[in-house]
């Protein structure tokens, strides 16, 4: 657990040294274009993801398991499941789910450790607490599904390069592994008449409005400073999906001296979103929030998911 700390720190000083706020309002793909990209984000509706789990122990909270599963290209996926206060497994009744998915640089313990800059388990907690299964998984090329010795530095790099290819195949591949286990999901237990939040923040983020572009179940967002992708054609550039977010409820928090997005970049994104339910809050600072963004995440639960099974 205590290496998230240093991780992410050194994650946004290396942001920070990038140039990443050119801005220019070019056309959304169109519409062809757009059904090009959700190919891309795709997974096989007849694939069935052997999913393992293991019971890792019981907290305040509820009961908590590792899984692991092989994606539909092979990928060896892992993470937790942690369950709700008082839930019974062996009912597998209706559930209320929430998705989180962590920054560059960090892995999915990050939602479980109270050593992080951004407090990120007082979100897993709330959520908890309020009836909700956290899933979170590692991102590809993260925590326990690092490759090689491409490392941070290398990825960020690549982020903002000609050669996105490793960049963009890491993002693309770790939304289409969500997209399976959620499936997974809804084949355990009732998710048809639940709420089902995904929660990202900063590369997590930028996943949470692709993965919501794509998974119309997704009742509630909360995206938390998504950096600006400005390249113009870029397939992993939320701009380019989110107008396919047309009915869940949007939480939008962005800072007005991020690194990766300008305040014009961030309004740009949340203004494509379609959704009629979206909010946008902006915070002074840089890309780590400062602590007071946990009260606007919190209030947003309490008055949108609190409703009774």
């Amino acid at each position: 657990m205590q290496r998230i700390k240093p991780i992410l720190v050194i994650a946004v000083a290396l942001l920070t040294s990038l140039s990443f706020t050119s801005f220019a309002k070019e056309s959304v793909f169109d519409v062809q274009a757009q059904s090009v990209l959700s190919e891309w984000f795709s997974v096989d509706p007849k694939h069935l993801i052997n999913m393992q789990q293991s019971a890792i122990d019981t907290d305040a909270l509820g009961e908590r398991f590792s899984l692991n599963f092989i994606s539909d290209d092979q990928q060896v996926v892992n993470g937790i499941l942690a369950m709700p206060v008082d839930y019974d497994m062996s009912q597998k009744s209706t559930l209320k789910l929430a998705l989180l998915l962590h920054p560059m640089g960090a892995d999915h313990t990050l939602w479980f450790s109270p050593d992080n800059p951004i407090n990120a388990e007082n979100i897993s907690i709330k959520l908890r607490k309020q009836g909700f299964a956290v899933l979170a998984l590692d991102a590809r090329r993260h925590g326990e599904r690092k490759v090689g010795d491409i490392g941070l530095k290398d990825l960020i790099k690549r982020a903002h390069s000609p050669y996105r290819r490793l960049y963009d195949d890491m993002i693309i591949g770790s939304v289409r592994d969500y997209r399976l286990a959620l499936a997974w999901m809804k084949s355990q237990w009732d998710l048809s008449a639940a709420d089902i939040v995904a929660v990202g923040y900063s590369m997590g983020a930028q996943m949470t409005l692709l993965l919501a572009s794509y998974e119309p179940s997704i009742t509630h967002i909360i995206s938390m400073v998504p950096p600006y992708i400005d390249q113009a054609r870029s397939p992993v550039a939320p701009r380019h999906h989110v107008s396919r977010i047309n009915a869940a409820k949007v939480l939008f928090l962005a800072a007005k001296q991020d690194p990766y997005s300008t305040e014009k970049q961030s309004l740009y994104v949340f203004e494509l979103i379609s959704s009629m339910q979206k909010s946008i809050r902006y915070f002074e600072g840089g890309h780590v929030l400062p602590a007071a963004y946990l009260e606007t995440v919190m209030h947003f639960i309490d008055e949108n998911m609190t409703g009774e099974m």
